[in-house]
């Protein structure tokens, strides 16, 4: 697993890289994704740490096109579906599991919503060195599994509630992941809750491409709507699509990236799922 290394912090990649590649692909592509706030970082990085610029230079070689295009489409997917239930809930919560050093809140924040950002303790600790702290937005510093982070959550129904988890729950068993929604859709009523997910052919592509870094993405779901309804009848499904459906494939793109997308949307490798919880 690579690092950034700076004078102060050794941080894992895998916070870093998603940052950096939000700011280097969303500057390429900003009809995808405009965060001005991830490009801002990034170079307050660098003019405090300016050995960081090896490290971020090197990151070239793991966040590859393909992955970097995947990391800004999944932004702008969220993104989407925050922008139409705020519009809809215009003082509602927004809860960014996982959140790693996201900047979600920064581009889809209309000046009422609550907005609170959940991780382990020394990713929040990081984060709050990195991002500074903005009014209405709250960070957490919990495990997902330690339900009590629920009861810090301010929520009322008629305001609404919407938890977003973007390359998160595939490190995690099935059975943890369906009891943490489960525990969602009892406590949060009425709230909506979008992830990304691989199916298992696309996680048996992918460990095998990470064998070497020990990481493994454990959790996949197939048809949601089959999947979900053997876990509870108090989960429905909004929307389900492939990752790549929704988006204008740019000439530009290596013919490589372009093909490798087309066929993780022909085999359903990767997608977005969309659920609520009912009242």
């Amino acid at each position: 697993m690579i690092t950034l290394k700076t004078e102060e912090t050794i941080l894992q990649s895998t916070m870093v890289s998603t940052l950096w590649a939000r700011a280097v692909y969303s500057k390429l592509y900003p009809e995808i994704l405009d965060d001005k706030k991830s490009r801002k970082i990034i170079k307050r990085v660098i003019d405090d740490y300016p050995l960081a610029k090896i490290e971020f230079d090197n990151l070239h070689e793991v966040v590859d096109e393909f992955l970097g295009l995947s990391i800004i489409i999944r932004a702008k997917v969220f993104d989407d579906v925050i922008k139409k239930f705020i519009k809809k809930f215009p003082r509602a919560s927004v809860v960014n599991l996982g959140c790693g050093l996201d900047t979600t809140f920064y581009r889809n924040d209309n000046g009422s919503i609550d907005w609170y950002d959940l991780d382990l303790p020394e990713a929040i600790k990081y984060r709050n060195t990195v991002i500074s702290p903005a009014q209405r937005c709250f960070s957490i510093a919990n495990s997902i599994f330690d339900y009590s982070w629920m009861d810090k959550i301010n929520y009322e129904k008629e305001n609404g509630i919407l938890f977003i988890s973007g390359g998160l729950f595939y490190y995690f068993e099935e059975r943890k992941v369906s009891e943490l929604i489960m525990k969602m859709a009892t406590h949060f009523k009425g709230g909506e809750l979008i992830f990304d997910n691989f199916s298992g052919l696309g996680n048996i592509i992918l460990n095998r491409k990470l064998r070497e870094t020990g990481v493994k993405y454990k959790f996949s779901m197939g048809n949601p709507k089959k999947q979900l309804g053997k876990w509870s009848n108090k989960i429905i499904v909004i929307d389900w699509f492939s990752y790549y459906s929704k988006i204008y494939y740019n000439p530009k793109w290596k013919f490589k990236t372009r093909m490798m997308m087309k066929l993780t949307d022909l085999l359903n490798l990767g997608n977005f799922i969309h659920i609520a919880f009912k009242n």
